[in-house]
């Protein structure tokens, strides 16, 4: 559960980025959250993993306050994968890219290697396990970060537009992926389709503002709604 409280976050030149925001994702729902260029987005999930601190007001993940004493817990039951793979992946293959986190957390190589088969048989990735990453395609390179969150097990995973840089299979694909893992899902996107196909809830912001929140279909096909805080309606609803 994620629970947002009046929060306000402030960049270090001044700028304000999110006013006043309160709202609860709680467990097992997918969430999108959406918005214009600057509205928000990327900067509320750094702050759900603690890069970014709060100005004001509260934010609670599983109930743990997000402030330093707490992120070693947080971060290990909320797992982010950031807009450009490339960002996430730095190992010599992605078996060890997979492997970093629960190494990092001192799990013994057994339980390293169990894991990191378990998370590539669920992405039906084992093909990709000796590769190396920079030598991946854009929807391989994808996978194998979502591989290096899902290896630690979180019950909340964070993403960051995940369909961008991907062709139309590639897209599909991730949904597809996407849609099968039962875990809370919070998704920063622009792609409202994806939304619509994956998520129950959508969040809106506006100038770093809660504009609307709740059932995606209703939200997301609404016109006025989607022109007020300068988006544009999926493309599957237009002509509509």
């Amino acid at each position: 559960m994620i629970e947002v409280e009046e929060l306000g976050i402030t960049y270090p030149d001044g700028t304000r980025a999110i006013h006043d925001l309160s709202f609860r994702i709680d467990d097992g729902q997918s969430v999108a959250i959406v918005g214009a260029n600057g509205a928000g987005k990327s900067t509320l999930l750094l702050a759900f993993l603690g890069i970014i601190a709060p100005a004001s007001g509260k934010l609670q993940v599983n109930g743990l306050e997000v402030k330093k004493d707490n992120l070693p817990e947080i971060r290990a039951q909320m797992g982010m994968v950031f807009q450009n793979p490339d960002d996430q992946l730095f190992m010599p293959n992605v078996y060890d890219d997979i492997a970093f986190g629960p190494r990092n957390y001192g799990l013994s190589e057994q339980e390293v290697e169990e894991r990191v088969s378990e998370v590539l048989q669920v992405l039906n990735a084992e093909h990709l396990r000796n590769k190396m990453p920079h030598k991946l395609s854009g929807g391989e390179k994808r996978i194998a970060a979502f591989g290096s969150v899902l290896s630690m097990r979180p019950s909340i995973m964070l993403l960051d537009e995940p369909s961008s840089f991907l062709d139309p299979r590639a897209r599909r694909n991730i949904i597809a992926l996407l849609a099968g893992l039962k875990l809370t899902k919070v998704i920063a996107t622009h792609d409202l389709d994806m939304a619509l196909d994956l998520c129950d809830r959508v969040i809106v912001l506006q100038n770093g503002s809660l504009f609307a929140d709740g059932d995606a279909q209703s939200i997301l096909r609404d016109k006025a709604t989607m022109e007020a805080c300068g988006l544009e309606l999926p493309l599957s609803c237009a002509g509509r």
